[in-house]
């Protein structure tokens, strides 16, 4: 048993003598850090990525695409998947270093260079980057949750009535709580369907 401290008083914390005081822990296969950097849990995930790399180039060698994409599914992007709606928001640097793992990955289902571009590729075997997973998480987690509105605050209609109530804040550290993360990517997908419904409408 371990006992993991947030904030920036964590030195206060009065411990047990029989708990040891840790800068990161594991719990239910995410590694979590006292600064919530989650760069830790990234290091160990970038390693799962690597030996999956490996394995995903000698299953396109024997067989066929389709059988190298299903392989993609269940040995790469299954490793990103797990967890992502709580580290999803790391930092940009660290999101990077997954990109770049999963560019490799999809230049070995389409036998590109390491050059060439993969974008179109992305979209062509309906395979989402990084990000897009991370935003498609957190968005289904808010629908499956049924979170309020500021429309359930009052029974008069307003011009922001589907929006969610951000609370307020003053730390840095806060922006990195998943649930700001996942009420912010909700707002982006209201407004997109605002935007597409005007659209419509004007044609």
């Amino acid at each position: 048993t371990t006992q993991l401290g947030f904030g920036r008083r964590t030195g206060q914390i009065n411990c047990s003598p029989e708990v040891n005081l840790v800068e990161q822990t594991k719990f239910l296969g995410i590694t979590i850090d006292s600064s919530l950097s989650w760069t830790p849990h990234i290091d160990q995930l970038c390693n799962r990525l690597n030996s999956s790399l490996y394995a995903l180039k000698q299953v396109k060698e024997i067989g066929d695409l389709t059988t190298a994409r299903t392989a993609y599914f269940a040995l790469f992007e299954a490793h990103i998947r797990y967890g992502l709606a709580v580290w999803g928001g790391t930092s940009n640097a660290n999101m990077t270093r997954i990109l770049i793992l999963q560019k490799k990955a999809i230049r070995i289902l389409a036998n590109l260079h390491f050059r060439e571009s993969c974008r179109e590729v992305f979209a062509t075997l309906k395979i989402l980057t990084v990000t897009a997973l991370y935003i498609q998480e957190v968005i289904l987690y808010v629908d499956r949750e049924n979170l309020s509105r500021l429309e359930d605050l009052h029974y008069y209609n307003t011009r922001n009535s589907t929006m969610y109530p951000l609370p307020i804040h003053h730390l840095a550290q806060y922006e990195k709580k998943t649930i700001l993360h996942r009420k912010k990517a909700e707002q982006l997908s209201t407004d997109r369907n605002k935007n597409e419904e005007g659209e419509t409408a004007k044609d």
